[in-house]
């Protein structure tokens, strides 16, 4: 810890007693390079200067010592179908007040420092409709302690309205720069400049455009794929074609390889894509979902088909605590279909394999049949 704040220790001079074996000695003396987070510059500060983590952290509130007995068993459950999912689930979120193991956070709302406690890994976004420069994202990235962070490209939905837009994003009007797709890749490049200076390469998820496999080999030609651990297929929200974009993933996992991971950006949720993910697990390491926050934002709540319904919840103070219940369940949910846990009837149920003008088989038309069901 230094000033309060936990930090990051590099590098610090044994202690000449150490050295020696003395049985009780201070482990370090002098000076320690420190960072208050990978994303930020070293700084060089004095060992006495420095205290010890402290082993228990006080969140403050009526629970700061301990959860009570009676949510014990809701968080393991909940746990246990984390747990199942092969592919990590992050939640698009700005609301601090549910918890899950996997958030994701666009770089416009590091304002909110709560959201960092409310799961395990962050990543920042680099954001799709407005574009932040690298150092917009890093200072992002730094100011919520993320685990990792999107390398900044153009997608090409870039609104210059939006707050937090800096005009200064690589556009097809400048010189030296021919399309939609160069501008991409001179986005990325001004960001990993900046990620090389700072060391934080492995902290770095890459964005790929469509056409994937162009973007790919670009990026190979300029060494990008030697540098990160850790890519994203971009653009998939305007493919409206789940199937295509079912093959997008397989083309791109076939292109890198196992070695490498992959994030999917807003895949979708259709039930289609989700048995997909179940059905193959390492097709894709992580990808993300706004619709957890979005949907009860939005008066509304997803079934298994992931059709939403509308669902008035109520007005007045701490209603961000009933969404927050409903943000959690959904992510649940959405966690448990791509898991093994989830069995080939739900899928039956909610894949439509009929005209959308024929009548439904499978609809329930009298009492006695649901009371059989």
């Amino acid at each position: 810890m230094f000033q309060g704040e936990q930090v990051i220790v590099h590098d610090a001079e044994r202690a000449d007693s150490v050295i020696e074996g003395t049985e009780t000695p201070p482990p370090f003396e002098g000076k320690a390079v420190i960072q208050p987070s990978p994303f930020e510059t070293p700084d060089l500060v004095d060992i006495d200067d420095l205290d010890p983590i402290p082993k228990y952290r006080n969140v403050g509130g009526r629970f700061a010592d301990r959860i009570p007995a009676y949510y014990q068993r809701e968080i393991e459950e909940k746990e246990k179908i984390a747990d199942s999912t092969p592919i990590d689930v992050y939640c698009s979120s700005i609301n601090p007040r549910w918890g899950w193991r996997w958030k994701l956070v666009s770089y416009y709302e590091a304002t909110r420092p709560a959201v960092r406690d409310s799961c395990e890994t962050l990543i920042i976004d680099s954001g799709f409709n407005r574009w932040g420069s690298p150092d917009d994202v890093l200072e992002a990235a730094a100011k919520m302690d993320a685990d990792y962070v999107f390398a900044t490209d153009v997608t090409g939905m870039e609104n210059p309205s939006n707050k937090h837009h800096n005009p200064d994003m690589p556009s097809p009007d400048d010189a030296g720069i021919d399309s939609q797709f160069e501008a991409a890749l001179r986005g990325i490049e001004l960001f990993m400049e900046r990620a090389r200076e700072l060391d934080i390469l492995k902290k770095v998820i890459l964005p790929i455009q469509h056409p994937y496999v162009d973007f790919l080999e670009a990026a190979d030609d300029r060494g990008w794929l030697d540098e990160v651990g850790y890519i994203a297929l971009g653009g998939l929200k305007r493919v409206d074609d789940v199937d295509r974009r079912i093959e997008a993933l397989h083309t791109v996992r076939e292109y890198v390889g196992r070695d490498m991971d992959i994030h999917a950006l807003a895949p979708g949720t259709e039930p289609k894509m989700l048995r997909e993910l179940r059905d193959n697990p390492d097709l894709i390491d992580s990808l993300d979902n706004s619709t957890p926050e979005k949907a009860p934002a939005s008066n509304k709540i997803p079934d298994a088909s992931w059709t939403q319904h509308k669902h008035l919840i109520p007005f007045g103070d701490d209603v961000s605590t009933v969404r927050a219940q409903f943000s959690g369940s959904i992510a649940v949910q959405f966690a448990h279909m791509i898991s093994p846990l989830c069995d080939d009837r739900t899928f039956e149920e909610v894949i439509e394999d009929v005209q959308d003008d024929q009548p439904r088989n499978d609809a329930i038309k009298s009492l006695d049949e649901w009371a059989s069901s």
